[in-house]
């Protein structure tokens, strides 16, 4: 309700609208899930396809745009992503479907993730790659998607990624820079 109001207002006063929903966002966001936004993006495109990713791929214009389409999900499907230590990956990988009351699937709709990167199963370093995480050490993470457009109930999915290994952590950063030269 609070970000159909916003989006209300934001067609109303064009000139200060960036702040306006932004401040709407981060409120609904907040109830509806824990964590930092890791990405925004489009769930998949086709059945089981990837996701479209970006650390801030939104504007106030483009939501609106995004926003538009006739049919609204429902539900949000999520498949948790298996890892070895020491796997590179990136949030595009994940797959997320939107379906709509009947259980049809919806291409590209406007979703958040968001979560906590907990730095002992995976690590995030956004001042050498924005994109990319690495799986540090077994265990498992839990993070949620959440459907960016207005809707009468939060639309939200959680998944999980699991990181399994015999050996436990990666050997120290110094040990990769010693086996490259």
């Amino acid at each position: 309700m609070l970000v159909r109001q916003a989006l209300v207002s934001v067609a109303c006063y064009r000139r200060h609208c960036e702040l306006i929903l932004v401040v709407f966002l981060a409120m609904t966001l907040s109830q509806a899930s824990a964590g930092s936004t890791l990405a925004e993006g489009y769930s998949a495109s086709v059945v089981d396809g990837s996701i479209e990713t970006g650390f801030r791929m939104f504007t106030i214009y483009s939501l609106e745009k995004a926003c538009s389409q006739p049919h609204m999900p429902v539900s949000l499907v999520a498949k948790d992503l298996e890892l070895d230590v020491g796997d590179t990956f990136t949030l595009s990988k994940l797959l997320v479907n939107a379906l709509d009351d009947n259980g049809e699937f919806i291409p590209s709709v406007p979703i958040v993730i968001t979560g906590e990167v907990d730095s002992n199963v995976i690590y995030h370093d956004p001042a050498f790659d924005q994109e990319s995480y690495v799986a540090r050490h077994a265990g498992s993470v839990s993070f949620a998607v959440v459907y960016l457009c207005p809707s009468a109930q939060p639309v939200k999915t959680e998944f999980r990624i699991h990181v399994r290994s015999k050996s436990g952590l990666l050997p120290p950063r110094s040990s990769f820079q010693e086996g490259q030269s």
